[in-house]
């Protein structure tokens, strides 16, 4: 069951790094949601 919750906190995590790294493709990338989306993964 704990390994469960952590597998999927983990998941979180490699999502919003994901929409980081497609975010700062953009010219002009909203740097607010970058920095909440980095927060969320740590």
């Amino acid at each position: 069951m704990k390994e469960e919750v952590v597998l999927r906190w983990l998941k979180k995590a490699e999502n919003d790094l994901k929409t980081v790294k497609h975010l700062l493709i953009l010219e002009d990338a909203p740097t607010d949601v970058i920095a909440f989306h980095c927060q969320q993964a740590v």
